[in-house]
């Protein structure tokens, strides 16, 4: 009897082991016969097959793939990732997943353009121009490019007429440049003609949509200087004493002061990255947005009445003045004659002027702050003290505001009654 019993075990342990045997063989899953494979790729869901096993796929390429399956842990949580993945491969190609990580790609570090600022006593325009672009100066030109492809050219040559209006084209605008009369004319290049004591000074754009904002950029940073008088020297006629010649090509040179330094030339950086300062954009948390409510006794508020903007915009029209021009935010507005002004950007708000009675360097130099700032705003007049503010809708987004002395309050009034939309 033991022996029956015996044999009917040893009889159903061989049935298990061939039936095992067989199915290994069916999935192509002989132990023996795996090779250890890695690849790196993106991975994708399949269909479930009754005739495969594989549950994913990893894309090498455009064109190549491998079949997937994983019986030690889920790789739904990869789909759609770059992984580099190790396992095995049975006979039917399947690969056996192993392990499989992740491919994170490092943020390349921000590019941030530099300003490099020119200045050349030879020539009657300082400026600052973006590291981005190579500088060329010639006697009377300085040439700004990038790759190759020019960019700007600012030529300054000799004054012909006593009239302005009489060196640009008739279709010309009025704008103002370092506190200056300007025209300004549009086509295929943008030329800008600033006259300045006994020379005429052209800046021509000719870059793209990309440059323009660098463009204008570069126009905020201009001052005028007083240039060295051109007086042409040779190697073999020497200057008067206290001067020396300084050669411009061949043997032929302008004679400088003794301390005299040329600037030096400049070749622009080369950087794929995006480089932040080409793009305006308002870069302050929302909860700098927001503005706190501040409760103040001495503070006056009023609602400006329609025919009080009226009776603004009318002064203004008659005053003398000069006109700003934003191509960011496309506004525009007029302001006194006899004042300076500095752009400083977005380093407040949307948008950041100064005016004032002399020359603005730095934030702060100005006593009038015009500025654009988000959040809809109607017609208020506030009086703080000496502070005099006052607010107008841009959008239902933003608004203008403009604040300074109290005692000039009728010049800022006239200034924001003059705002107008330039699209």
């Amino acid at each position: 009897m033991k022996k029956i019993i015996l044999f009917i075990c040893l009889l159903v342990l061989s049935s298990c082991s061939l039936y095992q045997a067989e199915s290994i063989a069916e999935r192509g899953e002989n132990p023996q016969e795996k090779e250890t494979v890695e690849f790196i790729g993106k991975i994708e869901a399949m269909n479930l097959s009754y005739d495969s096993s594989a549950t994913h796929k990893i894309m090498i390429n455009e064109t190549s793939s491998k079949l997937l399956t994983s019986q030690g842990f889920s790789l739904v949580p990869f789909e759609g990732k770059e992984v580099h993945i190790t396992g095995r491969k049975n006979k039917k190609n399947i690969i056996e997943v192993q392990n499989i990580e992740e491919i994170i790609e490092e943020s390349p570090e921000e590019f941030v353009i530099e300003w490099i600022d020119f200045s050349d006593s030879l020539f009657p325009l300082a400026f600052s121009f973006p590291n981005i672009w190579s500088m060329d100066f010639s006697r009377n030109a300085v040439t700004l490019s990038k790759e190759d492809t020019k960019i700007i050219k600012i030529t300054a040559f000799p004054k012909n007429e006593s009239d302005l209006s009489a060196q640009a084209p008739a279709e010309s605008v009025d704008i103002t440049v370092a506190g200056l009369a300007a025209k300004r004319t549009e086509g295929e290049e943008t030329n800008i003609y600033v006259l300045s004591g006994k020379q005429l000074i052209k800046i021509s754009f000719f870059g793209d949509t990309e440059d323009k904002g660098l463009f204008f950029e570069l126009l905020d940073t201009v001052a005028l200087q007083e240039a060295i008088d051109f007086i042409e020297c040779r190697l073999e006629s020497p200057c008067d004493e206290g001067l020396r010649c300084e050669l411009i090509r061949g043997s032929i040179g302008q004679c400088v002061p003794l301390d005299y330094t040329a600037a030096v030339t400049h070749e622009g950086v080369v950087n794929e990255k995006v480089a932040k300062s080409a793009q305006v954009s308002d870069t302050k948390p929302e909860e700098e947005k927001k503005e706190a409510p501040v409760e103040n006794p001495d503070k006056i508020i009023k609602e400006v009445l329609p025919e009080e903007i009226k009776a603004a915009k009318k002064t203004v029209e008659i005053i003398d003045g000069r006109s700003y021009e934003n191509p960011y935010l496309n506004f525009a507005l007029q302001y006194p004659k006899n004042w300076w002004f500095r752009s400083f950007g977005s380093d407040k708000g949307m948008w950041y002027v100064e005016f004032g009675e002399k020359e603005i360097e730095e934030i702060g130099d100005g006593n009038v702050q015009f500025q654009v700032e988000h959040g809809a705003r109607g017609n208020i007049e506030e009086t703080e003290g000496s502070l005099f503010c006052a607010y107008a809708p841009r959008d239902t987004e933003s608004h203008f505001q403009i604040c300074g002395p109290e005692n000039i309050k009728d010049e800022m009034k006239m200034i924001l009654g003059s705002v107008k939309n330039t699209l």
